[in-house]
């Protein structure tokens, strides 16, 4: 058989592509224990609440964030014009919207983070995620995720809530924020959302903040102190 070495090594003659690749090979598997191992760590500083969440964390740990500007990115376009393309999705989600049936929200019954996740994923749009955050409210929806909220949940929740808000609802949309900050590991959870996600969260508690008094702009900047760069002064 042969080896490693004999096809790193033929005769006299060195094959120094096969030799980059073998060490190449080391590296990645060295770079991989070393990712991983810290992985192990993170996970468990973050109490993780089950073993399938630690090991989503260990398998996700060669993950990076996206750093480019994907508005800078010279990305190829099709020969189908761009026109076309947003007449064809416009098409589609009419089709999808009139073939589902909408959610009722008077039939819920929300009682386990279950529920809720099954609702939410039933909804259709933005605007039916904030009349779904708005009938449950920041008290129920604390006591549901008092351990934690998702960070895709959280994304999707502030763009519902920036979409649809209307003065109306600025004190129900200030219970929802004062819920959010209130959960277990909040303040990592922030530490991973995006700066488009981060900015909907400051354009969220300037608005929740309009007209209230210090002790209430207190506890709606409470858990949201990651943000302080973002977040200099809430109010406008």
């Amino acid at each position: 058989m042969m080896t490693s070495t004999t096809r790193v090594v033929a005769g006299d003659a060195i094959n120094f592509d096969q030799l980059n690749a073998t060490l190449q090979r080391a590296v990645d598997k060295e770079d991989k224990y070393y990712r991983e191992n810290d992985a192990k760590f993170r996970a468990v500083a973050q109490k993780v609440q089950s073993y399938e969440e630690f090991e989503d964390i260990v398998k996700a740990s060669h993950i990076k964030p996206m750093t480019e500007d994907i508005a800078q990115l010279e990305l190829k376009r099709s020969s189908w014009s761009t026109s076309g393309r947003e007449k064809e999705r416009e098409r589609r989600r009419l089709c999808q919207a009139s073939s589902q049936p909408s959610l009722d929200l008077s039939q819920l019954t929300i009682e386990r983070p279950q529920d809720f996740d099954r609702a939410w994923h039933a909804c259709q749009s933005n605007n039916q995620r904030y009349q779904l955050l708005l009938a449950v409210g920041g008290k129920q929806l604390h006591t549901l995720f008092k351990a934690g909220l998702g960070l895709t949940f959280l994304g999707e929740a502030l763009a519902a809530l920036c979409e649809s808000k209307t003065v109306e609802d600025r004190d129900d949309i200030s219970l929802l924020l004062r819920a959010f900050g209130r959960t277990e590991r909040f303040d990592l959870t922030l530490e991973f959302l995006s700066d488009k996600d981060k900015a909907k969260a400051v354009l969220l508690l300037k608005y929740a903040s309009q007209g209230v008094d210090q002790s209430e702009l207190d506890k709606l900047k409470r858990g949201w102190g990651v943000l302080s760069g973002w977040l200099l002064d809430v109010r406008v």
